[in-house]
């Protein structure tokens, strides 16, 4: 898993936030952002801070992004964490939720790992 992600430098990332800082446009600025990813913002001056260990992905962005269905698949049945009886278990109590009148139903084809796939926010 470590193979997975690149290591960003910190002092890298700061000298390209303040270069966003110098762009004379805000053209400039977007253009900086879409190919540099970097742009400055306040926490970026606490010396404590540091944005690239301290990042947090938010569970919206992991459904979004189908980042779960890929742990579940992947992760947990492919390697043998879970079985194919504790993913039908799974789905059977999902099943059995009530939910409030606001919301959608709430998919459960969990035993097929597939029922992940479509999650919404509210879900």
């Amino acid at each position: 898993m470590l193979s997975w992600f690149t290591i960003k430098d910190l002092d890298e990332h700061q000298q390209n936030a303040i270069f966003w800082l110098q762009c004379q446009t805000e053209e400039k600025r977007k253009q900086h952002v879409l190919f540099i990813l970097a742009r400055l913002f306040k926490m970026l001056c606490l010396p404590y801070h540091n944005p690239i260990r301290h990042l947090i992905v938010d569970l919206i962005h992991c459904l979004f992004l189908s980042i779960a269905h890929w742990i579940v698949k992947k992760l947990w049945v492919n390697s043998g964490k879970i079985t194919k009886t504790q993913l039908e278990e799974m789905e059977k109590k999902v099943k059995q939720i009530k939910l409030p009148s606001e919301l959608k139903r709430i998919l459960n084809k969990i035993a097929t790992v597939k029922g992940f796939l479509g999650f919404m926010t509210d879900q």
